[in-house]
């Protein structure tokens, strides 16, 4: 039988894996340790959150604690907020909404003109070069790219050749309407 020491002799454990959770909190008061229990933590923290300008969450809220001289961590202030249901409300900021699968249909050339910026790297002149291209949506025809080379010279280069990325940003797809 192929069976390990270990696997013979173990039994499955009931309950929560891990350290106990700590009942006591240290208190640095006139140079010296106090243990202090955690429903005096507690009360201390719903003291603090009466004045409405000091409620805050779990972070502020040890940071309070620790200017009235306890030696504690967030995670405990969390742990004891949560169980005692004293933290806030989470502030969730809306979700962006982004342009997806976005058609466009110009009814006319030059009604609706696109842009985009390339960044090149000039490696025979050691400069930055940036490409602009002006693109009718109707015709689909690019009516300018003018480029711009940069006259300083940066000290160090990566790569050989010509490296080519594109641009981000907002100036990397920027749409003009309505020009006629």
């Amino acid at each position: 039988m192929d069976m390990t020491r270990h696997q013979y002799y173990y039994k499955a454990q009931s309950g929560k894996q891990g350290r106990k959770p700590s009942t006591t909190t240290r208190l640095l008061k006139d140079d010296e340790l106090i243990q202090m229990g955690n429903q005096q933590v507690i009360d201390q923290i719903r003291q603090i959150q009466a004045d409405p300008d000091l409620f805050s969450g779990y972070k502020r809220m040890t940071a309070s604690l620790m200017l009235f001289g306890f030696l504690i961590s967030r995670k405990k202030v969390y742990r004891l907020m949560k169980e005692n249901a004293l933290l806030g409300q989470q502030n969730r900021r809306p979700t962006r909404t982004y342009a997806k699968h976005r058609i466009v249909s110009p009814e006319g050339p030059l009604q609706i003109l696109e842009m985009d910026i390339k960044h090149l790297w000039i490696e025979s002149e050691r400069r930055s070069a940036y490409i602009l291209s002006v693109i009718d949506t109707f015709t689909r025809y690019v009516l300018h790219w003018p480029i711009w080379i940069y006259n300083e010279k940066p000290t160090g280069s990566t790569g050989m050749g010509c490296n080519h990325r594109r641009a981000s940003g907002a100036a990397t797809n920027t749409r003009v309407e309505g020009i006629r």
